[in-house]
């Protein structure tokens, strides 16, 4: 049996796991860190009291993570 492939959706489209992958592996820790906490439903502020940065840091990170996500190839 075929292992179907997980996709994810975005604005720009789907992304397969290889794709997630492979734009996961361009962010920094501390973005990989910012993007974690985020996705799981928290605050600007929230992030930064538990990462110990400003919130317009995380808010800096959460810029940098969208652009990298920007340049991922769509099929």
């Amino acid at each position: 049996m075929d292992k179907e492939e997980r996709t994810w959706m975005t604005p720009s489209g789907l992304l397969t796991e290889g794709q997630v992958t492979h734009a996961l592996a361009n962010l920094t820790d501390q973005q990989k860190r910012v993007a974690h906490l985020l996705g799981y439903g928290l605050k600007q502020w929230e992030v930064g009291e538990i990462l110990g940065i400003s919130q317009s840091t995380v808010r800096d990170h959460k810029r940098a993570i969208m652009r990298k996500l920007a340049k991922v190839k769509y099929p």
